[in-house]
């Protein structure tokens, strides 16, 4: 089975086999959930011989996939690889660490990475549309909670510190919100601690932290009521004002 995440402007595409309608329909669901609604070109299809511990080792590989510019997976008898290249500077050697990590023998995974070359600068109100228009298609998510990152978020991360290279005369504040369930302080503590998880993050892929700040507004701003699943989903989001720094 081969998939192929493509840069800018291009589309992801899917080929080769897969073991069962079960292993199709969870391979979609991550390439819905963690590549931002990309549309996908499948060209894949019910086959036989699929290898012990397929499906494991290539959601494994589509999370690592995920966090790229532009890449391959590709799994063909018992070898998993990954080529292509990485959005900021450290994810290759995090990314090489996990997903052998994650595939077990009779697997043996190959890889070939390397860093995506800067992209041209933007000013600064083309970056704070940018962002937006990442942001309009994925959610920065956390564990239940708490204000640990989603591993299926760095994707969405990385091309947020990308973009926000692009502008490094602009400044970013970074404010997190919750839904209506449960105490309001304990809310706002919570907001804020993500709000400075995602924070921590941009800074650790490279952004200067003189650019960065964040705040936590706990459920006092909802997008929507909070009677309803689909409100409370709504309302518990990270938000990013992309400005001018001050004279």
């Amino acid at each position: 089975m081969s998939s192929r995440c493509a840069g800018r402007g291009a589309k992801l595409s899917v080929s080769g086999f897969y073991p069962d309608a079960a292993a199709h329909e969870a391979l979609t669901a991550a390439l819905e959930r963690d590549f931002l609604k990309e549309k996908v070109n499948d060209l894949s299809a019910v086959g036989g011989g699929a290898p012990a511990g397929f499906l494991p080792a290539v959601l494994a590989g589509l999370e690592q996939l995920s966090r790229m510019a532009g890449g391959e997976l590709s799994l063909a008898d018992t070898q998993l690889r990954l080529s292509g290249t990485v959005l900021v500077p450290g994810a290759a050697a995090e990314m090489a660490a996990e997903l052998k990590a994650g595939v077990k023998p009779p697997l043996a995974v190959e890889m070939a990475l390397e860093l995506a070359p800067p992209q041209p600068p933007v000013p600064t109100p083309a970056c704070a549309k940018l962002v937006g228009d990442f942001l309009a298609r994925g959610t920065i998510r956390f564990a239940s909670g708490s204000a640990d990152i989603d591993r299926r978020s760095r994707g969405l991360l990385d091309r947020l510190a990308v973009t926000l290279m692009r502008c490094p005369d602009g400044v970013v504040h970074i404010s997190g919100h919750t839904d209506g369930t449960g105490d309001a302080e304990a809310n706002r503590r919570l907001s804020e601690a993500r709000a400075n998880a995602v924070l921590a993050y941009l800074a650790a892929a490279g952004i200067a932290t003189d650019r960065l700040s964040a705040v936590g507004y706990g459920s006092g701003q909802p997008l929507a009521p909070n009677d309803t699943e689909a409100g409370k989903a709504l309302n518990r989001r990270i938000e990013f004002e992309v400005k001018e720094r001050a004279p």
